[in-house]
C-alpha cells in the first residue's frame, strides 16, 4: 500500500469515527456517558445565563440614574434577578493515599514530535509521516547535543597561610628547579609553529601524509614528497615520479635521476645542496601525463615548498612541468633559453633527463641543456667543473 492510499484510508476511518461520535452526542475523542452529558449541558446553560446577567447589569444601572434625574416620574422598583441555584459540581475522584515512602514529584516532560503517548490522537498513532518526523527530530537533537561544547570546571583555588587565594596554575617548583622538557608528540595549535625551513618542510610532509585527495593514490606505492636541502638556492621541478621513485619514495633515483645527478655535479653542486621535487607527488599509471584535477590537488603543496625553500632559481624539467608551473601552453623549444619568473624566483625551463636518454644519439639536445644550465650557473655565480 502506498503512502497516499494509507493516508486516504486513515482519513476515511477518521470521518466514520467523527460521524459516530456526532450520532452519540459527543464531540470529544472519547465518548461520554448520559449523566456526564446532562451535567455538562446544565453547566453550559448556567454559564450562559450568568454572562447574560452580567451584560444586563449596566443597562439596569443606567435606568436607575435616569429615574433619579427626572423627579416628575415616580421611581419604579427595579426587579433584581433571582439568584440561580448552584449546580452540584461532579464529585472529584479521590486518589488512594500512598502507604510506602513517597517519591519526589518530577515535572512531566512534554512528548516531542513523533512520540506516541496515551493522549496522542488516533490519526497520529497510525501516521507514518508523524513517526518519520519524530525520528528525524530525535536524530537532530542528538547531533546538536554532541556539537555543544562542554564547560570545564576550574579547579578550586587553594588558600595561602595569610588567607589570600593561590592561583590554580601557579607553579609549586622552587626557583632553583629547572623546567622540564616540552611533551613529545605532534605539534598542536597551542605549541609554537616550526621556525626553521627543515622543521617547516617536515611539518608539511607530515601534513600531506598518506594523501588520498585524487585518484593517483589508488595505484601508488609511496608518496614522493621531495629530497634535498630546504635552504637550497637551486630547485629542480620534474613532472612526476616513475616506477623506481614510486618504490623508494624519493625523486629522480632511476636512470634519469642518475643523469640529473651528473648534471648537478657538472654545475659545481652536490645533490644534497639542491632540492628536487615534482609537480605531482604520486606516480601516474603507465607514466602518463597528470590530469588537470590531479595537478590542482598537488599544487598547494608545491607552492608551500617553494615558499619554505625560497630558491633563487627554479629549473623545470620537461614541457609538462614548465607549462604547469608557468601556467602556459607553449612548446618547450619556445620556453627554454630565456628567463621566466614565478613567486619571486627566476625560472629556467629545459629538457627532461629522460628525454635526453631517449634521444641519446642526437647531441643537439644535450648542448641545449648545457647552455640552459650555464645560464643558471652564471646567475648563481658558480663555475663549472670544466672551467675549474
Amino acid at each position: 500500500m502506498t503512502r497516499r492510499a494509507h493516508l486516504r484510508q486513515l482519513a476515511r476511518h477518521l470521518r466514520r469515527y467523527l460521524a459516530w461520535q456526532k450520532g452519540q452526542g459527543t464531540t470529544s475523542y472519547v465518548p461520554a456517558d448520559s449523566e456526564a452529558r446532562k451535567t455538562l449541558k446544565a453547566r453550559k446553560k448556567a454559564l450562559q445565563e450568568q454572562k447574560l446577567a452580567e451584560l444586563r447589569a449596566p443597562t439596569d444601572e443606567g435606568s436607575k440614574e435616569s429615574v433619579e434625574r427626572r423627579p416628575d416620574r415616580a421611581a419604579e422598583p427595579v426587579s433584581k434577578p433571582e439568584p440561580e441555584p448552584e449546580l452540584p459540581s461532579p464529585p472529584a475522584e479521590r486518589k488512594p493515599e500512598p502507604t510506602g515512602p513517597q517519591k519526589p514529584e518530577t515535572s512531566k516532560k512534554a512528548p516531542s514530535d513523533g512520540e506516541v503517548t496515551a493522549s496522542t490522537p488516533l490519526w497520529k498513532k497510525h501516521d507514518p509521516i508523524h513517526e518519520i518526523t519524530g525520528r528525524r527530530r530525535k536524530k537532530a537533537d542528538k547531533a546538536a547535543a554532541a556539537r555543544k561544547p562542554t564547560k570545564q570546571k576550574k579547579p578550586p583555588s587553594k588558600a595561602s597561610p595569610d588567607g589570600r587565594p593561590t592561583p590554580p596554575l601557579e607553579s609549586t617548583a622552587g626557583p632553583s628547579e629547572p623546567a622540564g622538557p616540552p611533551p613529545a608528540g605532534p605539534v598542536g595549535p597551542s605549541q609554537a609553529a616550526p621556525q626553521t625551513p627543515a622543521e617547516k618542510m617536515e611539518f608539511l610532509q607530515n601534513y600531506l601524509g598518506e594523501c588520498q585527495r585524487c585518484a593517483l593514490c589508488e595505484g601508488r606505492t609511496n608518496v614522493v614528497f621531495g629530497d634535498g636541502d630546504p635552504n637550497a638556492r637551486l630547485l629542480f621541478v620534474g613532472e612526476g615520479p616513475g616506477r623506481n621513485e614510486d618504490r623508494q619514495g624519493l625523486p629522480f633515483v632511476g636512470p634519469s635521476g642518475q643523469l640529473l645527478t651528473k648534471m648537478i655535479a657538472a654545475m659545481g653542486f652536490e645533490r644534497g645542496e639542491v632540492y628536487i621535487t615534482n609537480i605531482v607527488k604520486c606516480r601516474p599509471p603507465g607514466n602518463r601525463n597528470p590530469a588537470p584535477l590531479e595537478i590542482k590537488e598537488c599544487a598547494p603543496f608545491l607552492k608551500k615548498q617553494i615558499q619554505v625553500i625560497e630558491p633563487e632559481v627554479i629549473v623545470t624539467l620537461g614541457r609538462f612541468a614548465s607549462n604547469a608551473l608557468l601556467a602556459k601552453d607553449e612548446a618547450l623549444g619556445k620556453l627554454r633559453g630565456r628567463w621566466h619568473e614565478h613567486m619571486g624566483a627566476a625560472v629556467m625551463p629545459t629538457y627532461h633527463p629522460a628525454y635526453l636518454l631517449r634521444n641519446e644519439d642526437d647531441r643537439r639536445f644535450k648542448r641545449r641543456v648545457w647552455s640552459d644550465l650555464q645560464m643558471v650557473m652564471e646567475r648563481l655565480g658558480r663555475d663549472s667543473e670544466e672551467n675549474q
